[in-house]
């Protein structure tokens, strides 16, 4: 990091140096056209003001050709710096895919361990479902109890329906377009049914979507259940 630094120092001088070249370039070509106010007939002969815008001329020549020189250095020191700036580049680069594949090395060790894991999981879990089921308290396994296995799946059923419910509710994204409530997330089973059976395709004069169409259904319907409320009067 600190080379890297000092790389994009030395480019920024670089750029200023350029920049004062041009404002030399400048100025030289300022001071070589613009003739001098003092330097007049009436002053000096014609002989001196020639001999003097000749010297001009030749000193302007020297300093552009020194300029040139000059720029010609500068850009040679910038290959030099490019080539250098990509070599840092590139060692960042190369210790970096080094350290990516550390990483990797240890996601895969990673990976085969939570396979042993899983492996041992596979060797235990019959067993320990066994366990589970000889240990309910139900009539059929352990006799003068109150519950049964019926009792069981009444009650383990619908607690499985709801929680992969909520679940799916929770993950139905793809399901909806758009940001939607939890509240309407959670018809996400009717929605699924009228997209498969009942939504109608396309048409090129409707300007509603399905979503639209969807969400005015289910608004309807609960209009429609409280508009049939009774009203009660105390």
């Amino acid at each position: 990091m600190p080379l890297t630094q000092e790389l994009h120092v030395i480019r920024a001088h670089h750029l200023h140096y350029s920049s004062l070249l041009d404002d030399f370039i400048k100025n030289i070509n300022f001071v070589q056209g613009t003739p001098t106010p003092f330097m007049t007939p009436a002053n000096f002969d014609q002989q001196l003001i020639a001999e003097n815008a000749r010297l001009l001329e030749r000193e302007c020549k020297n300093l552009k050709d020194e300029i040139e020189r000059l720029k010609l250095m500068l850009y040679q020191q910038e290959r030099r710096l490019k080539n250098v700036m990509n070599l840092v580049f590139s060692s960042v680069n190369i210790d970096d895919s080094k350290r990516m594949r550390e990483m990797t090395e240890a996601a895969v060790r990673d990976s085969a361990a939570m396979k042993q894991i899983a492996y041992l999981t596979m060797i235990f879990l019959p067993a320990s479902f066994v366990a589970a089921v000889f240990g309910m308290n139900v009539a059929e396994i352990n006799p003068g109890t109150l519950g049964t296995v019926p009792h069981y799946v009444a009650v383990a059923l619908p607690f499985t329906i709801f929680t992969a419910w909520i679940i799916i509710a929770f993950q139905s994204k793809y399901i909806f377009q758009g940001e939607v409530s939890f509240w309407l997330r959670l018809t996400w089973p009717f929605k699924l049914l009228y997209d498969r059976y009942i939504k109608k395709p396309d048409s090129s004069d409707s300007n509603v979507s399905a979503e639209e169409e969807y969400k005015f259904g289910v608004e309807g319907s609960q209009d429609d259940v409280n508009m049939t409320l009774p009203t009660v009067t105390r």
